[in-house]
């Protein structure tokens, strides 16, 4: 039996405050939320050695937002993030500049836990990420 990852959606909002479910990105009054996945919120999980993971990413968003890259990382017990640039995980956009959707790629074949963070841009304003997990288990 091989992994199977639903589609993931990044659905962003400017409300003030943030509406429910949505979580503040940290800058102005952006907030972000994430559909689909393994767990409905956006998560990718999968059993090592089971076959890759593909998953489709897409930014769904009212006005010319763009993911300007998708990075990974882990994080240890005290938060600390440090970034992985291994051949485990990586990000393949559906098309150029504004990329608007793409693909993940897990390879699943080493037990760990991942993050991916999304750097969303919003033109003339700024950038902002969006980090949900990745787990690889056994």
């Amino acid at each position: 039996m091989s992994n199977n990852t639903p589609d993931i959606t990044l659905t962003i909002s400017s409300d003030n405050p943030a509406p429910s479910g949505y979580t503040p990105s940290g800058f102005l009054n952006y907030s972000y939320k994430y559909t689909g996945g393994n767990d409905g919120a956006g998560a990718i999980i999968g059993k090592d050695n089971d076959g890759a993971v593909n998953v489709n990413l897409t930014l769904a968003t009212a006005v010319s937002m763009s993911i300007s890259s998708v990075s990974f990382f882990t994080v240890d017990g005290n938060g600390n993030k440090t970034p992985y640039t291994g051949p485990e995980l990586g990000w393949n956009p559906d098309n150029q500049q504004p990329v608007t959707s793409g693909k993940i790629k897990d390879k699943m074949d080493n037990v760990q836990d991942y993050y991916y963070s999304v750097l969303v841009s919003v033109p003339l304003v700024g950038e902002f990420t969006c980090d949900p997990p990745i787990k690889n288990e056994t």
